[in-house]
């Protein structure tokens, strides 16, 4: 699994919403491996914009030590 940038999946996702592009195309064109991933950062721009495609942390948060 590798990470996509914020830059390529927003390309990615307007290509295929303003140019007409297909799952199938965008997937070839930007070497997305998952079409998934490709319908799921559509979703996520036509619902709350670009800022849903920035990347979120991941994983479970640090501990923080407790002041003694």
């Amino acid at each position: 699994f590798r990470r996509v940038l914020f830059r390529s999946k927003l390309a990615v996702v307007k290509d295929r919403l303003e140019n007409g592009l297909t799952v199938r195309d965008a997937m070839i064109k930007y070497g997305i491996p998952s079409e998934s991933s490709v319908k799921a950062w559509c979703r996520q721009y036509r619902e709350s914009g670009e800022s849903a495609l920035v990347d979120k942390p991941r994983g479970r948060k640090p501990r923080v030590k407790k002041a003694e």
